[in-house]
């Protein structure tokens, strides 16, 4: 299995996986999804994961 990337890459970055947890099962930083061009909007980019691709997430506790 991949290692899970929990250091940050500023003070505001927060630890996040991919929303598809059972199929994609990616989790690291905010700062680690990537930006693609968007769906709707000319000009305008949008976050997704870099694993699958999907484009929602959701907040993880990092545990110490």
């Amino acid at each position: 299995m991949n290692a899970i990337n929990n250091t940050k890459a500023n003070e505001h970055d927060i630890a996040i996986e991919c929303s598809k947890v059972r199929k994609c099962g990616w989790k690291g930083m905010h700062s680690d999804l990537v930006g693609v061009p968007h769906k709707k909007w000319e000009n305008a980019k949008q976050l997704v994961c870099p694993k699958c691709g999907c484009d929602s997430y959701y907040k993880r506790e990092v545990k110490a």
